[in-house]
């Protein structure tokens, strides 16, 4: 005579339209009332869950704080931020689109470039422009930058004495021959014919003539 069930708890039930095995058998196992309610079970369930959600959540910021990209299928390493600046302003580069940073940065270079060039004219004025430019890229040493300065100065008593030197002979006039040194001094220098007056006048050449000059009038 077959058992008869009583008091049997179902917690799932499963109806198909046509069973796959109609003649299987499956066992049923009787639960052991002295051990934990399903109720404490997922209780216990839901409290390991919740420990393994505070462990991913430290793991992920620990992974944010270090710079790492967590993404769907894999996890890389931040590229370093790049930066640049505007009007003493620090712009990150990834925050700007690729034309106007491009114009950006062109404007950067050009900036560059025109006090680099400014530079150059006020430490090396008697270097070749270019040259000049080229050297005062460097961090230059105190001492190295005062030794290139001295060769400036003395690129510039050189040029002077040529400039000197190219008087023309023939003029007997001393009125002229100054004439001639200024308008000299004023185009190799760039400068007023005034200041080329003034620092020609200040040559042992230029005080002679100055000199012939007064006597001459006298």
């Amino acid at each position: 005579m077959p058992c008869v069930l009583k008091e049997l708890k179902l917690t799932e039930l499963s109806l198909v339209d046509r069973p796959a095995n109609p003649l299987a058998e499956a066992p049923i196992f009787k639960r052991d009332s002295q051990g934990e309610t399903m109720e404490q079970e997922l209780e216990t369930l839901k409290a390991d869950v919740d420990k393994l959600k505070e462990e991913n959540e430290r793991l992920r910021k620990g992974l944010i704080d270090n710079g790492f990209v967590i993404k769907a299928e894999s996890i890389e390493k931040k590229a370093p931020q790049e930066f640049i600046d505007i009007d003493g302003e620090q712009i990150n580069k990834a925050d700007v689109p690729a034309p106007i940073l491009k114009k950006l940065e062109e404007a950067e270079v050009a900036k560059a470039e025109a006090i680099l060039e400014k530079r150059a004219q006020e430490e090396l004025p008697h270097f070749d422009k270019e040259v000049a430019k080229e050297l005062l890229k460097f961090d230059l040493d105190d001492k190295v930058l005062e030794a290139l300065k001295a060769a400036d100065a003395a690129f510039d008593r050189v040029m002077s004495e040529n400039g000197e030197a190219s008087v023309n002979p023939d003029m007997e006039d001393p009125s002229d021959k100054l004439d001639h040194m200024v308008k000299a001094y004023k185009e190799e220098k760039k400068t007023t014919y005034e200041k080329a007056y003034a620092e020609v006048t200040k040559t042992a050449e230029g005080k002679a003539l100055v000199k012939e000059i007064y006597k001459k009038e006298d």
